[in-house]
């Protein structure tokens, strides 16, 4: 956080069921580090970290490959603080 930076932590990776004890408690530590937010891929971590962390900010990954205005909206309605569109897609979808 020197100069005022924030720090994101991402976690581009798709969890399986018998790993996210492990990914939240890492997570946790994380977050007691002081980090400012995560970026993510697996909507399943964030709806388990949405509702174990309310106010933790979230972004989506760029490889949730979003690439349109439909994307943008299921994820904006399910509470991402930021959705960063996958590369290559076209404005306007």
């Amino acid at each position: 956080h020197r100069y005022g930076a924030k720090l994101y932590v991402a976690a581009n990776i798709l969890i399986k069921d018998q790993e996210i004890d492990r990914a939240v408690e890492r997570i946790t530590g994380w977050i007691k580090a002081g980090i400012d937010g995560l970026i993510v891929q697996d909507l399943g971590l964030y709806h388990i970290l949405r509702k174990t962390f309310p106010t933790l900010e979230i972004h989506s990954s760029t490889q949730m490959f979003i690439h349109g205005p439909s994307g943008v909206k299921l994820l904006e309605e399910d509470g991402f603080d930021r959705i960063v569109l996958a590369p290559g897609g076209t404005p306007g979808g």
